[in-house]
């Protein structure tokens, strides 16, 4: 009658529905049943409280936890619980090496006496899959008698697993930086000397007006950079301009004149050897005329401009902006503007020795114009990712310098995304164009975004070319996809 009253004990429980502290089989209890999911895993917990006579001697009970969905199930490690005499048996068949069963080993084997009771703790973590969501926790039990006849019994508890909302995936973006080639330093640099020459003449007088201030302009800009021991001046232009009062050919011949006059004042300083130096007479300056006219104050001055733009020939047009001008803006154009056309324009062409790191740091703060990108570069990865400088020079420095070429770009829009300033970073990087690792960069900050299809479609891009970034981020925006999905699953099986 004992077997009877558990057994019937059992089948009715399988009706229960107020599970959510305890199950009582009259002489096993499960208690505190939890199915919890927590990020990938799924932890099954549980106590086995075994009563004082639930075992007999010569008894064994077999408990197999078991997930059971719809479409699925899963069989949980199992516990052993045997009676002593049933424990002596099969130490006894061990000894022998016989084999009593082809069941796979148990998680744990619980040797119980008829009159103790006993508690045994069931804690098992396994990888979660999306099937679980759905299941139940399933309870096996199989009795093997003291007659070695075995008793079945299987009951479902009402509880679903408990989700514990994972954290969104993380993307882990990985950004490529460009080495900027080595190339030479070459430069060049326009400058312009607004120097006065009397009425009618070339000879270019040092103190005369305003010509101590501009010649010492001139000298700095090329006798000392001639005599900088960093710096080689392979040529030097300059371009004389007059103004168009007078007759055209003898501004024309002025022009000249007064751009030789410079020629000449920097041999005679000693600031380059004859030969380095190429004059060009520019004639009258009808264009630097109109510019000065547009940003005058004078009344007329757009029917002035039209004027010179309409009229092709020199001398007529010279006579129309005459009467059209009218005396008093006239003689305002020779006091206030014309000066202003009489100059010379000056381009030095130099190339710049290449630095090693250390020389390069010495100059940064200094005379870091000097610097090629590429040993701007140099410097700043020489610092630590994360330092001051390093973060200074590539965000900022190099494009101070090199503020349209597509490696500074994509470099300071790398460093800039993993900072997560990604405002400036993309507008950056999709002024970097068609450079892989730009496309790689702007790729990696559109997959942080959440914009996944434009992100696919310029890291497919990135990795064709190479970029060995890109690959790692394809692998990236698969797993963010597939993340997302169980998130969308897991929150929708939540709402129920």
């Amino acid at each position: 009658m004992k077997l009877l009253s558990i057994k019937l004990s059992f089948i009715c429980l399988m009706f229960s529905c107020c599970l959510h502290a305890q199950v009582d089989r009259g002489h096993i209890n499960f208690i505190g049943n939890d199915l919890l999911m927590q990020n990938d895993s799924l932890a099954v917990s549980l106590r086995i409280q075994i009563k004082a006579n639930a075992v007999r001697d010569c008894q064994t009970v077999v408990i197999t936890p078991e997930l059971v969905s719809q479409s699925r199930h899963m069989a949980l490690p199992y516990i052993r619980v045997q009676g002593n005499d049933k424990r002596k048996m099969n130490e006894r068949a061990h000894r022998l090496n016989k084999k009593l069963s082809l069941r796979e080993a148990p998680i744990r084997t619980v040797n119980v006496k008829e009159d103790t009771d006993i508690t045994i703790p069931y804690l098992i973590h396994i990888p979660f899959e999306m099937w679980m969501a759905d299941a139940q926790l399933v309870i096996h039990q199989e009795v093997n008698q003291c007659d070695n006849q075995i008793r079945l019994f299987s009951f479902t508890m009402d509880k679903h697993i408990r989700l514990d909302m994972p954290e969104p995936y993380q993307v882990n973006a990985q950004y490529a930086l460009t080495e900027p080639k080595a190339t030479p330093k070459n430069r060049s640099k326009q400058e312009q000397a607004f120097l006065d020459f009397k009425v009618g003449s070339s000879i270019l007088l040092p103190d005369y007006r305003r010509n101590p201030e501009e010649l010492q302009k001139v000298r700095v800009k090329v006798c000392e950079m001639q005599n900088d021991p960093d710096i080689i001046i392979n040529a030097l232009y300059i371009e004389g301009y007059a103004s168009p009062d007078g007759k055209t050919s003898s501004n024309e011949s002025l022009a000249n004149l007064r751009a030789n006059a410079l020629r000449d004042y920097i041999y005679n300083s000693d600031c380059l050897p004859q030969g380095k130096v190429t004059v060009k007479g520019g004639g009258e300056d009808w264009e630097g005329l109109k510019v000065q006219l547009a940003t005058s104050d004078l009344g007329n001055k757009e029917a002035i401009i039209e004027l010179i733009d309409q009229t092709a020939d020199v001398e007529q047009r010279k006579v129309k902006m005459r009467r059209l001008a009218g005396a008093r803006t006239y003689g305002k154009m020779l006091t206030d503007i014309y000066p202003q056309l009489r100059r010379v324009e000056y381009q030095l062409d130099y190339t710049v020795k290449d630095y090693n790191v250390a020389e390069a740091k010495a100059l940064l703060g200094h005379k870091e114009e000097m610097l090629s990108q590429r040993e701007f570069y140099l410097v700043a990865t020489s610092y630590a990712k994360d330092s001051k400088e390093y973060q200074e020079i590539m965000s900022e420095r190099i494009l101070k310098y090199h503020a349209d070429d597509a490696v500074a770009l994509s470099n300071a829009g790398a460093v800039l995304a993993e900072r997560a300033e990604r405002g400036t970073a993309r507008r950056y990087l999709e002024r970097a164009g068609e450079l892989p690792a730009a496309l790689n960069n702007l790729g990696a900050l559109l997959l942080q975004e959440g914009e996944f299809e434009k992100a696919r479609e310029l890291l497919t891009r990135a990795k064709e070319a190479g970029v060995k970034e890109a690959g790692a981020n394809l692998k990236e925006l698969e797993t963010k996809i597939q993340d997302n999905l169980k998130l969308e699953r897991l929150q929708r099986i939540n709402k129920r």
